[in-house]
């Protein structure tokens, strides 16, 4: 039963190895050139930029709200891209909003 147990275990510790290089050697390179390309901040710079035109083309009081909350939810992904970066700093992927 000992010995069932420790090659149990020595496969966990040669699997969560190579997840840790796989992780480290290629995700943190690719999600490294994706963070510094600015491709989120630079998709979320133009979302705003098109809602600011909807928000002063737009006559309806409700719907000018709307495009409001919206605008602000934006900005609030906007402001945190800046200041964490756009990947999950524990696999180094990035962060997929629902648009």
């Amino acid at each position: 039963m000992f010995e069932l147990n420790n090659k149990l275990e020595v496969k966990k510790q040669y699997l969560k190895n190579s997840i840790i290089y796989t992780i480290d050697d290629f995700y943190k390179t690719i999600g490294k050139e994706y963070d510094s390309l600015k491709i989120v901040e630079t998709s979320l710079t133009r979302q705003l930029n098109t809602l600011d035109t909807i928000i002063a083309n737009t006559k309806n009081v409700k719907r000018k709200q709307e495009f409001i909350l919206t605008r602000d939810k934006l900005q609030k992904r906007l402001d945190y891209v800046k200041e964490n970066g756009s990947l999950i700093k524990n696999n180094y992927t990035n962060v997929v909003y629902k648009r």
